[in-house]
C-alpha cells in the first residue's frame, strides 16, 4: 500500500511539473508543495498522528490561487494513539490568498472537502479546513513553506476540531 502510494505521488509530481510550463507562459503562477504533516484530534484522550504527508497545488496569479491539497496521517496502536489503529486521508480544494512578497510569504487558505477515517467501521467526513503559514523562498522557484491548519471534520451529528502542522518545500514557476 505505501509503495503504491509514494509511485502516486512521484506521478502526480511529475504531471503538476510538466504542467507548470503552459500556466506560467499565460501569465499564471503555479505553486507545488510536499512535506510532513502532523495531526492532532482533538477528542477524549487527544489521538496524535505523528507520521504523516501532505502535498498542494496552486495555480492563479501572484496574491490568489486555486488550490488542491491531499494528505494522509498515519497510526497504530502505540501509546501515542490510545490504543485506535487507523489512519486519516484528507482530499480538499479551496483558496489561498498571499503577500505579493518575493521571498516572505505569508498566506492564507480556506479548503473544504472530504476526509477519509480508516479503521474497524470507517467513515468519511466533511473537511472544512482554516490554514496559514509561511513560504521562505530561497530563489525565485524553491523555498521552505510551513503551515498551521485547524481542519474541522464534520460527520454524523459529530464535530471534530484537529490541528494539523506541515513542514516541507514549496517549487514555484
Amino acid at each position: 500500500m505505501r509503495t503504491r502510494t509514494v509511485v502516486g505521488l512521484l506521478v502526480a509530481t511529475f504531471v503538476m511539473l510538466v504542467s507548470s510550463r503552459p500556466a506560467s507562459a499565460q501569465g499564471m503562477k503555479v505553486d507545488f508543495g510536499a512535506g510532513y504533516q502532523h495531526l492532532s484530534h482533538d477528542t477524549e484522550g487527544g489521538y496524535l498522528w505523528p507520521l504523516g504527508w501532505g502535498a498542494s497545488f496552486g495555480a492563479g496569479k501572484d496574491h490568489i490561487k486555486f488550490v488542491a491539497d491531499v494528505g494522509a496521517h498515519y497510526n497504530g496502536d502505540d501509546p501515542f494513539h490510545g490504543g485506535v489503529n487507523g489512519n486519516l486521508y484528507t482530499f480538499q480544494g479551496g483558496l489561498e490568498v498571499s503577500s505579493r512578497r518575493k521571498r516572505v510569504v505569508p498566506f492564507a487558505r480556506m479548503l473544504a472537502g472530504l476526509a477519509y477515517f480508516s479503521q474497524e467501521g470507517a467513515f468519511a467526513a466533511l473537511a472544512l479546513t482554516p490554514e496559514f503559514g509561511l513560504k521562505i523562498m530561497a530563489s525565485d522557484t524553491i523555498g521552505v513553506q510551513l503551515a498551521l491548519g485547524f481542519p474541522v471534520l464534520l460527520a454524523e451529528d459529530t464535530q471534530r476540531g484537529t490541528v494539523r502542522l506541515f513542514a516541507g518545500v514549496v517549487y514555484r514557476k
